[in-house]
């Protein structure tokens, strides 16, 4: 994915999901065909280090993936730029819980706290 790049094949099913990065708004975005809203992730990005502070996903979108597959795409990314991620959002917490393998995006300092 690239700045306002799409991210492609992501999906859980039958279900397509496109995700970029918005870079005016610093945020990533998941976008579902057909829909006007949008999932999201509010991010601070730094040299070394990208804060993911805040994770919105629409009441429509729930229960079906979506804020997964987004925090799973924002994660490529930043493994992309070889930078690692502070995680501050709650959401995003609980994914790299459920899925300890993506704890290599992590910064250091921050693990500590998934053991």
């Amino acid at each position: 994915m690239t700045d306002s790049g799409a991210e492609s094949g992501a999906g859980a099913g039958d279900l397509t999901v496109e995700v970029t990065f918005n870079e005016s708004l610093q945020r990533f975005e998941a976008h579902l065909p057909g829909e006007e809203e949008v999932a999201y992730i509010n991010v601070r990005p730094g040299t070394k280090t990208w804060a993911f502070v805040h994770t919105e996903v629409p009441a429509s979108f729930r229960g079906r993936g979506v804020g997964s597959l987004l925090v799973s795409a924002a994660l490529d990314h930043v493994r992309q730029l070889g930078v690692k991620v502070r995680p501050l959002c709650p959401f995003v917490v609980q994914y790299l819980r459920e899925n300890p393998e993506a704890l290599d995006a992590i910064e250091p300092s921050s693990r500590r706290h998934f053991k």
